[in-house]
């Protein structure tokens, strides 16, 4: 993105476009591998050599309370940060620890669900965990062959 795109999106988001919030937010919108705060840090302090673990930590939260990012929780320590904010739900490699965003299709249709009379959906959270295909070999019994 440019640095104008950047200085916009914060702006109407409502927060001042510092050079380190735009360049995390340039980092998400270039790494959709869904990071956590320690992640960003160790990938950005190089280039941004006043950049702080806590500089980090308050750019992701107020990007999420600005509904700029989501958070994810796939039950590790970590909490990793999504820019996809449209409906989608991710594929967690157990090996790897690599995760992907995956479409959901229509989930009203005949291959989601049907919620109960009553209940209303705000947000989809699904978070399916499996190997992915540079894993998944190390993980698959052998073939047995036939005698």
């Amino acid at each position: 993105m440019t640095t104008e795109q950047l200085q916009t999106l914060l702006l109407q988001a409502g927060i001042k476009p510092t050079q380190q919030r735009m360049l995390i937010l340039d980092y998400l919108h270039k790494n959709r591998t869904h990071p956590n705060s320690e992640q960003i840090y160790q990938d950005l302090r190089e280039a941004e050599k006043g950049l702080s673990r806590a500089t980090v930590y308050n750019t992701v939260s107020i990007f999420k309370e600005k509904g700029l990012i989501k958070i994810l929780d796939t039950g590790d320590e970590f909490a990793h940060y999504d820019i996809a904010l449209d409906e989608h739900g991710h594929f967690q490699c157990l090996d790897c620890g690599r995760i992907w965003n995956i479409d959901l299709g229509d989930l009203g249709g005949p291959n989601g669900y049907t919620l109960p009379d009553g209940f209303l959906s705000v947000e989809n959270l699904v978070l399916i965990k499996g190997y992915c295909p540079d894993c998944r070999s190390k993980h698959e019994p052998p073939l047995k062959s036939e005698s």
